[in-house]
């Protein structure tokens, strides 16, 4: 797995309601339904990607029916660079 990756599953980790390292993630866990993820969580993940990866989201990127996975979250960071 790339370091991008392995960022943003930490960050993600980092901020759900489960703190259990063990927890299975990969690019198509949805981070509302599996890791209970809501709008505030999503605010400040993206926050935290924009610190961590030097980008600012647009309002595009901040809708969160574009941001259901993992995976669409990797996305935007490597659109982003």
């Amino acid at each position: 797995m790339n370091e991008n990756y392995e960022k943003i599953v930490n960050l993600i980790r980092s901020i759900s309601v489960f703190h259990d390292k063990e927890l299975e993630i990969d690019r198509d866990t949805n981070l509302m339904e599996d890791l209970g993820f809501d709008s505030i969580r999503y605010i400040q993940l993206i926050a935290d990607l924009e610190s961590e990866f030097g980008f600012e989201a647009s309002e595009e990127d901040l809708q969160i029916e574009n941001l259901q996975t993992v995976g669409d979250f990797v996305l935007l960071v490597e659109s982003k660079k």
